[in-house]
């Protein structure tokens, strides 16, 4: 029982060695270093988008609601939340400067939606990387990407129609 115990300690005692380490190694989450990005830019000055319930992550770093198309601040499990679903007709009337996308699969995110971002006058300006650790390996990741306007977009109005 003594030789199980120590067992079970000693791996105990190696997946948080592990684990630590790589605390100090990768970043836990992008948010702080996205919100770093959008107080250095100045974003604040206008109204920005937040895509996908992760983009919380970036609003705990600020005194207020940094999102025009979310109702509060907060992410309430069960509760419809706004920055879910992506509205064309809303993005377009705000034309926000900024958008920020929450991301747990990057590569994915930019193959399948950059294009979309691309379409509606977006293009990728900062990318900051996040991930959640577990025992020895990663858990999940937690990626924020920043889009920022560069001009108005031909497709907007075959965007709306859909």
């Amino acid at each position: 029982m003594t030789a199980a115990l120590l067992c079970l300690c000693f791996v105990n005692i190696w997946d948080a060695e592990v684990t630590i380490r790589r605390e100090y190694k990768f970043p836990y989450s992008g948010a702080e270093d996205a919100a770093n990005y959008l107080k250095s830019v100045g974003a604040t000055r206008g109204p920005i988008f937040g895509y996908l319930y992760g983009v919380v992550g970036v609003q705990a770093y600020f005194d207020h609601n940094i999102f025009a198309n979310t109702p509060r601040a907060y992410f309430h499990q069960g509760v419809p939340f706004v920055a879910n679903k992506l509205n064309v007709e809303e993005l377009t009337r705000f034309n926000p400067e900024y958008l920020v996308v929450y991301s747990v699969v990057p590569q994915f995110m930019i193959d399948n939606d950059g294009p979309m971002w691309k379409s509606l006058g977006y293009e990728p300006v900062h990318f900051s990387d996040g991930y959640y650790m577990y025992k020895r390996g990663v858990h999940q990741r937690e990626a924020y990407f920043i889009f920022r306007r560069t001009h108005a977009s031909p497709d907007t109005e075959m965007l709306l129609q859909r």
